[in-house]
């Protein structure tokens, strides 16, 4: 699968070091009570359960743990508490699980106080989505007068693609000079509403990619000048923290983004990127600016949030964070 929880949970699997098995469902609309099923039945081949969302696979690693008396984990990260949050029989069952896991694991510090006061969860640590280095990746860039803008992300409304397409059409009014490529990489819903307002804005240096495979995605990282997604708040369909953040960190890339809880941890403003008010569009398109023009501080920025990754964010860092639990 794609997206950056699933990134997160590959990375755990193959960079951990743990001895860790995955299982995924053999269906596509898989029921918790037949994955607890299956839990039971492969209860010697395991020490551990480790699940990732509250609902509903954590209800599923709670009865398998009762029945097995193994003990379960469950990876949060974000949306999956905003929805529990929301029902108030989702949430009865959310608490039960979270706090008869062994440990909670939450991707933001943001989240991890969110849990601990909402669901009254005793144990909890974060453990932030950890970033595999992406090596020695040649720019295949030629001519440098123009800026080369990049999203990656599902075609959802919360990853706030219109917003910079309204923030492009204001800056191509203000500074009909500056030129803009906006890339954009993923497939989603809202795919035919951002091309219809690409063409509602007649904006011509705008690409929408919906497939792209681990080298194209090397490419347009390392050919990026600056990463834009300004996410929308919203408390139940949010963004938890944000991995796309530091993978284009990885790269030299600084990010423009929503000011918002779990994303400010990603993101720190003015030193790795620019964080904006959410919804302001002329804001968004002020950073934007700022960023495209100031190649000294783009570079700036850039720089620190490459060196950030390589510091905090290795999988070494963050997942010894899990040896007392497993």
């Amino acid at each position: 699968m794609r997206g950056g929880v699933a990134r997160y949970l590959s990375t755990l699997a193959n960079f951990s070091g743990f001895d860790i098995s995955v299982v995924g469902p053999a269906q596509a609309k898989r029921r918790w009570w037949s994955a607890a099923w299956d839990l039971y039945k492969r209860r010697r081949s395991y020490d551990t359960i480790v699940v990732s969302h509250v609902l509903p696979i954590g209800t599923a690693a709670m009865l398998a743990g009762f029945l097995t008396g193994k003990p379960y984990m469950v990876i949060v990260h974000g949306m999956d508490v905003g929805i529990a949050k929301h029902h108030p029989i989702r949430r009865l069952v959310a608490s039960l699980v979270l706090r008869r896991a062994r440990i909670v694991i939450t991707n933001s510090k943001a989240l991890e106080r969110e849990v601990l006061h909402d669901f009254k969860v005793s144990r909890c640590v974060t453990v932030y989505p950890p970033v595999v280095s992406p090596g020695s990746v040649a720019p295949e860039r030629v001519d440098t007068s123009d800026i080369r803008l990049l999203t990656v992300a599902r075609l959802v409304p919360r990853k706030g693609h219109l917003r910079v397409l309204e923030a492009l059409s204001l800056l191509r009014s203000s500074n009909p000079d500056l030129v803009i490529q906006y890339t954009i990489v993923g497939d989603g819903p809202m795919r035919d509403p951002i091309m219809q307002r690409i063409q509602d804005l007649r904006l011509q240096n705008v690409d929408i990619i919906t497939q792209a495979d681990d080298d194209e995605l090397n490419r347009l990282y390392a050919t990026a000048d600056l990463f834009v997604m300004p996410v929308i708040q919203d408390p139940a369909d949010r963004e938890g923290f944000g991995m796309v953040f530091l993978e284009a960190a990885a790269y030299g890339i600084p990010s423009i983004a929503t000011d918002m809880a779990g994303v400010n941890e990603a993101i720190l403003h003015g030193h790795t990127g620019i964080l904006v008010p959410d919804g302001d569009i002329s804001s968004l398109a002020d950073a934007i600016y700022q960023m495209s023009v100031d190649s000294e501080f783009r570079g700036r920025l850039g720089n620190a949030a490459k060196q950030r990754v390589k510091d905090e964010y290795s999988p070494a860092a963050q997942f010894s964070k899990l040896s007392d639990f497993l």
